[in-house]
């Protein structure tokens, strides 16, 4: 882990990016009972680092120049490296029992090698172990082709040399409760350590009582009554001497005196040398601070020092309030330590913020919140997914500011603002005012549809005449377009003065969002751009005498057969006039006013047929009815006609056309008759 530790610092990569591989595969869930075999088996493996294309040539300059101080093994990983070639595993094998990470980007190459290296069968039985080439038993016993290999060396340290995992919480547990153990086991020696010193302590007390006895070789030496004997004897001597001379007894005063003397000057004397170390000590403690200054200061040895320690003063010391000398030196020392600290928290605590802002845009640049965003740059999280969150790597997205600006963003930006001020803004009022003057356009022509309209009698009892509305009755799809045929301007006066671009890409946004619409939702845009559907039309017949309304129409579905072709004709017929620009005077003008109705009285009345042929009268139309030959029908068109054309069927195989005035069918009619 350390030497990782030191090639992760060279080379500037992640643990995810070098991991060992033994951080990428964990015993599954039931098949603990194989984790001590598996562990023996895997354990070199497993302490192998992987080191991908991208950091291999650092890696081994940094293994190549550096005494590691130990053993490192690591594999080169390509990432275009082909692993089609995965074997199959049986059931109960070695790689059945191991969950690889499925988050790494290395996990297809482990379960390669595992399967390829270490396809071995997991058994108990003896029999099947003995079968196989290479198998393992639970308890460690490992099987290499014809070589055999148990390991219990390290079988009591148990899961501590565990190397397989990346959730290592059950190590943790097993760890722990061996701490508690020992701990318990620590204690218990400890109280029996304490009862053997009390013990250890009685026999060398013994011990010392009996080389006391010892030191005597002779009864006399502790014969007691001797020796008091011999004390009396001495102190009666004495007193005798006291009394008898008195030169010795002012001797003894001033011997008493001059220990008394003594005893004062060496107790002035030793609280003077605490008095000369107390001051040796203080004077040793302002040397190393002076020592420390220098040092300080030879750091900026060179510099000009003179404003900094003017603002310094400034800044710390003019506010203290007393004057200073190396009485109360340490005191402002820890007062300017203490201000220092507090200003270097706070900064501390704007750099984490600052930091934590720096990590939220990052964060929003690398993996964008906006759906907009990344459906109008698919590739956005492509070019953006190698881009570490880690702040201390902000210099890459400054990077590709940086890149971004020297290709002529900027300049681009104007070419943007040029094209949505000057074309977009342009093209997006004409369209919708194209739009607006199509609606306006249908309401002049129904305006003057209507005047055709009011000279021609739709009834008799009472008279009346045809009048059609054009009302705006808008679908929520039409209301919803006609909105955005307005909300995608711009706030041009505001945007003049934030000068904030945001203002105009919304706007470009707004844009494209409609234009893609009208791409992509054909059933959509016929409904919005048929501007006919924006009205919502009605016919109203209204009475000659007073021009109120008689009745209304919405539709011809509540109508006879009759009363729908009535109206329909009178409608039509009134807007082929118009179009054509056929008047009153149309007889004598050249002009286009030819209809054709086939069957036209199979689903009328009598008055309502010849209300169709009044109808083409009154509007000048020229006009053929293909009809049956029927009598009826016949006599209702008699009047209008000027010419017949009549069809025959020769035996359903060839027919006659005979064309004739309506005069001259009428007398062959009366022949016929007589």
């Amino acid at each position: 882990p350390e030497i990782r530790k030191e090639i992760l610092e060279y080379t500037g990569a992640t643990e995810a990016d070098i991991p060992f591989v033994g951080e990428l595969i964990q015993i599954k869930e039931g098949e603990e009972k194989w984790e001590f075999a598996i562990e023996k088996l895997l354990h070199n493996f497993g302490q192998r680092l992987i080191v991908p294309e991208a950091y291999y040539k650092q890696v081994n300059k940094f293994v190549q120049q550096t005494d590691l101080k130990g053993r490192i093994v690591y594999e080169r990983y390509q990432s275009g490296t082909n692993l089609t070639d995965l074997l199959s595993c049986e059931p109960n094998a070695v790689p059945e029992k191991l969950s690889i990470h499925a988050k790494s980007e290395y996990a297809d190459w482990v379960a390669f090698q595992i399967s390829k290296y270490y396809n071995y069968e997991c058994t108990d039985n003896l029999h099947e172990f003995a079968k196989k080439s290479y198998a393992i038993s639970s308890s460690g016993l490992i099987k290499h082709g014809q070589r055999h290999e148990k390991d219990d060396r390290n079988r009591s340290g148990s899961r501590q040399h565990y190397v397989l995992g990346w959730d290592n919480s059950a190590k943790l547990r097993e760890l722990i409760a061996e701490l508690n153990q020992l701990e318990e086991e620590i204690e218990a020696y400890k109280k029996t350590e304490s009862l053997q010193e009390v013990q250890l302590n009685h026999l060398n007390q013994q011990v010392k009582s009996i080389q006391e006895i010892l030191r005597f070789t002779h009864f006399e030496v502790l014969n007691k009554d001797v020796i008091v004997a011999q004390i009396q004897q001495k102190e009666k001597e004495k007193s005798k001497l006291e009394k008898g001379d008195p030169t010795l007894k002012e001797l003894q005063l001033k011997k008493e005196n001059l220990q008394k003397r003594l005893e004062s000057l060496n107790a002035r004397k030793i609280e003077k040398i605490r008095e000369e170390e107390k001051l040796k000590g203080q004077l040793n403690k302002w040397a190393l601070q002076f020592k420390q200054c220098e040092d300080v200061l030879a750091t900026y040895e060179g510099l000009q020092m003179d404003d900094k320690f003017a603002a310094f003063q400034l800044e710390y010391i003019n506010k203290i309030g007393y004057n200073i000398d190396l009485d109360v030196i340490e005191k402002v020392r820890a007062h300017v330590s203490d201000q220092i600290h507090k200003k270097m928290n706070e900064l501390n605590r704007q750099v984490e913020s600052i930091k934590r802002q720096l990590h939220t845009a990052m964060l929003e640049y690398k993996n964008p919140s906006d759906d907009k965003l990344i459906q109008r740059f698919p590739d956005w999280r492509g070019d953006t997914h190698r881009l570490s969150l880690e702040v201390e790597y902000g210099g890459s997205y400054m990077e590709i500011l940086e890149r971004l600006e020297s290709e002529e963003l900027g300049e681009q930006r104007d070419r943007f603002k040029k094209y949505l001020n000057e074309e977009m803004i342009n093209r997006m009022s004409s369209f919708g005012g194209r739009l607006n003057e199509h609606l306006q356009q249908i309401q002049r022509r129904v305006t003057e549809l209507n005047q055709s309209l009011a000279g021609i009698s739709y009834r008799q009892q009472p008279e009346t005449y045809i009048q059609l509305e054009a009302r705006e009755e808008l679908s929520p799809n039409i209301k919803d377009f006609r909105s955005r045929l307005v909300n995608w301007k711009p706030n041009l006066a505001e945007y003049h003065l934030s000068k904030d671009d945001r203002i105009l890409e919304l706007s470009y946004i707004k844009i494209k969002e409609l234009i893609d619409d009208l791409e992509t939702k054909e059933a959509w845009r016929r409904e919005v751009m048929d501007v006919r559907q924006w009205l919502r039309f009605v016919a109203r017949e209204v009475k000659k005498e007073d021009k109120t309304t008689y009745r209304s129409y919405t539709g011809t579905e509540k109508l006879s057969g009759g009363e729908q072709a009535q109206l329909t004709y009178t409608i039509l017929g009134s807007a082929i006039a118009y179009q054509f620009g056929i008047t009153n005077d149309g007889l004598s003008r050249r002009s286009f006013r030819f209809i054709c109705v086939d069957e036209a009285f199979s689903r009328q009345d009598e008055e309502k047929a010849r209300y169709l042929m009044n109808l083409c009268k009154q509007l000048n139309l020229q006009i053929m009815v293909v009809s049956p030959d029927k009598t009826e029908e016949f006599r209702i068109v008699e009047p209008f006609v000027a010419r017949i054309h009549y069809v025959q069927r020769r035996q359903n195989r060839d027919s006659l056309l005979y064309d004739m005035p309506i005069k001259q069918l009428k007398e062959s009619m009366g022949t016929m008759d007589n």
